[in-house]
C-alpha cells in the first residue's frame, strides 16, 4: 500500500485501546481532566490527539499516586533490570478509594463537557452506536484494585460506569494480589483476591492483569469463568524485565481466550534502552526528586499527591532523554505474540499517558497512530489480521465479557 492508502485503511478500520493513562489534575475539591480537550505538549492523551490518530475507542484509566522511594538490593521475586526499586502507595484504605472515585467523577465530567467528541460506552452496543456517530466511545478503567477489601466498592465502581479494573500494581497494592514488582504476599491470589475474582465475571467488569506477578497469572486464570486481558504488557523472551510476559503465560492467556495488549514503551521492549547513560541519568533523577519529597512529613496524602504532580522546580535542568527504539522492536513483540497466540489474541494496549518520552520512535502519542498501521502492513500482515489487531480482537472480548 501506498502511504495514502494505509492511512485511508487505518481510518476505516476500528482502532480501540486497551490502556491509556488519563492526564489528572488534582485539587483539594478533587480531580479534573477538563484540560484533554485542548491540545498540549506535556499530557500525552488528549481528544485532539486521540481524533487526530484516529482512534474510536479507549480504555481511559485513572488511578492515585505512588512513591518510587526505596532501593532494592536482591529482587529475587523480579527479572531485573530495570526495576531496583520498591514502590509505596500515597493513599491507602477508604482515601484510596475517594481517590479513585474523584478520577471516575473527573472523567464523567470531561466527557459531558466534550459530548461532540466523546461518549461513555457501558457494552459493545454503546461501543458501535457511539463510533457510528464518529464520535470516541470512552470506557472508564482503574488502575490498582483499590476496594478497600470491601466488594461493595468493587460494585460501586460499577454501578458510576466502571468496566475494567487493572488488579495489580507496583506498589503492592492492592495486597490481595501479587505484583510482578514487588515482593510476593498473596501466593498469587488470596482467598479474598479469588471472591473478587468471581465478583468482577459477576457484574461482566474486564480483569485486567498487567502488572501483575507470574504466580497471579497462573492464578486468575484458574479462578475466571470469563477471559482476561493483560492490557499492555510485552514479551520477556525478547526483553527480560519484570514487566513482560513469558511465553508460558502469553499460551495461557490465548488457551483463556485473552489478547495481550502491545506496550509501545522502549524500556519495556529493548534492554538496550537501559544501558544507555541517558537513561540512568533521566531515571535517577526522578528518583531523587520523589525521595526528596518522601523524606519530608505529610499529615495529609493530598499535599504529597499535590506535590508529586507539580512540575520539578524551575532551576533544576532538565534530564537528558534516551534514544528511543525503533518501531521494528515493536513489531517485533507483536510479531511473538501473535505466534505464540494467534491473531486473535493480540490488540492495541500502548500505556499513552504512562510511558512519556519513552515511547518508541515515530509512536510517543496517539496521533501517531497511523505509523503502526502503516507498519503492520508493511511488515506482511494481512489486511484482515491487521484490523482485528487494531480493534475487532478487543471489541470482541469487551462484547463477551461486559455485553452487548
Amino acid at each position: 500500500m501506498t502511504p495514502d492508502e494505509a492511512r485511508r485503511f487505518h481510518d476505516e478500520s476500528l482502532v480501540f485501546l486497551a490502556y491509556t493513562v488519563t492526564p489528572v489534575r488534582l485539587t483539594r475539591q478533587g480531580a479534573s481532566l477538563r484540560h484533554m480537550a485542548e491540545w498540549l505538549d506535556g499530557p500525552r492523551v488528549d481528544l485532539p490527539k486521540l481524533k487526530q490518530g484516529g482512534v474510536d475507542a479507549v480504555f481511559l484509566s485513572v488511578g492515585s499516586e505512588s512513591l518510587l522511594v526505596e532501593a532494592v538490593s536482591n529482587a529475587i521475586w523480579a527479572t531485573q533490570p530495570p526495576q531496583k526499586r520498591l514502590m509505596r502507595p500515597v493513599w491507602s484504605g477508604p482515601a484510596a478509594v475517594k481517590r479513585i472515585l474523584w478520577g471516575i467523577d473527573a472523567l464523567h465530567e470531561m466527557m459531558a463537557a466534550n459530548s461532540d467528541v466523546i461518549e461513555l460506552a457501558l457494552c459493545a452496543a454503546d461501543v458501535e452506536r457511539i463510533v457510528a456517530k464518529g464520535k470516541i466511545a470512552g470506557i472508564i478503567h482503574v488502575t490498582r484494585g483499590d476496594i478497600d477489601d470491601d466488594l461493595a466498592m468493587l460494585r460501586t465502581y460499577w454501578r458510576n460506569g466502571v468496566r475494567g479494573m487493572q488488579i495489580a500494581y507496583d506498589d503492592g497494592r492492592p495486597g490481595w494480589v501479587d505484583a510482578c514488582s514487588y515482593p510476593p504476599v498473596a501466593h498469587g491470589l488470596t482467598d479474598f483476591g479469588r471472591d473478587v475474582i468471581r465478583e468482577m465475571n459477576r457484574l461482566g467488569m474486564l480483569i485486567d492483569l498487567a502488572h501483575a506477578s507470574d504466580a497471579a497469572y497462573a492464578a486468575v486464570l484458574g479462578v475466571s469463568s470469563q477471559p482476561v486481558i493483560s492490557s499492555h504488557s510485552g514479551s520477556r523472551a525478547l526483553c527480560n524485565v519484570w514487566r513482560n510476559l513469558t511465553d508460558d503465560t502469553l499460551r495461557a492467556l490465548a488457551a483463556h481466550r485473552s489478547p495481550v495488549g502491545a506496550f509501545f514503551g522502549s524500556g519495556y521492549l529493548d534492554e538496550r534502552y537501559w544501558a544507555q547513560p541517558a537513561a540512568h541519568i533521566f531515571r535517577e533523577q526522578a528518583y531523587r526528586r520523589q525521595a526528596a519529597l518522601a523524606a519530608q512529613t505529610w499529615d495529609d496524602p493530598m499535599d504529597l499527591a499535590l506535590a508529586l504532580r507539580s512540575p520539578a522546580p524551575s532551576d533544576e535542568p532538565p534530564p537528558p532523554l534516551p534514544q528511543t527504539s525503533p518501531m521494528s522492536v515493536l513489531l517485533d513483540h507483536m510479531d511473538h505474540s501473535v505466534q505464540l497466540m494467534g491473531e486473535d489474541y493480540v490488540c492495541l494496549g500502548s500505556d499513552f499517558g504512562g510511558i512519556d518520552s519513552d515511547g518508541v520512535t515515530g509512536l510517543d502519542e496517539p496521533s501517531k497512530l497511523p505509523n503502526l498501521t502503516a507498519a503492520l502492513l508493511e511488515r506482511g500482515y494481512t489486511s484482515e489480521t491487521v484490523r482485528k489487531i487494531l480493534g475487532t480482537n478487543l471489541l470482541r472480548l469487551f462484547r463477551e465479557v461486559v455485553g452487548s
